[in-house]
């Protein structure tokens, strides 16, 4: 059901619409409910990277996609992969706290 919806989506909203990448995120979490997860982490990527390109390294969105996809990989005992992305996330919001007027998302 979200492949055909994912589809019809990238079809007439593109692939870094915001419907899209919520489509996509919510194939990912069926993906990894079934235990599919080379396919979910590969969807988590191209997720990642679409909200990088659309919104930015900065925005709250891309945060989200980077922490879905560090959960992802520490499911599939990739452990150093995640806990990288764990850090980077966990600066980011520290640089968020200090400097809260840069950021309006």
């Amino acid at each position: 059901m979200y492949r055909e919806a994912l589809g019809i989506s990238r079809k007439f909203a593109g692939n870094d619409n915001p419907d899209t990448l919520y489509v996509m995120e919510k194939l990912n979490l069926s993906l990894e409910a079934q235990g599919k997860w080379p396919e979910a982490e590969a969807g988590r990527r191209e997720e990642l990277a679409a909200w990088e390109k659309r919104a930015g390294d900065d925005a709250t969105d891309t945060i989200s996609a980077l922490d879905r996809l560090g959960t992802d990989l520490d499911s599939q005992g990739k452990r150093s992969e995640a806990e990288m992305l764990n850090e980077a996330i966990q600066v980011h919001q520290r640089f968020r706290t200090l400097t809260p007027t840069l950021f309006s998302s």
